[in-house]
């Protein structure tokens, strides 16, 4: 609802092996 992603959530909170799946699984980083 704030317009963050799921990548942004994982970053902002550290959660880098989350960061890593979700960008080398080709996500839509985009998806909100």
């Amino acid at each position: 609802s704030d317009g963050r992603t799921a990548l942004h959530w994982a970053v902002d909170r550290g959660h880098l092996n989350a960061v890593q799946l979700l960008v080398s699984k080709d996500s839509d980083v985009n998806v909100k």
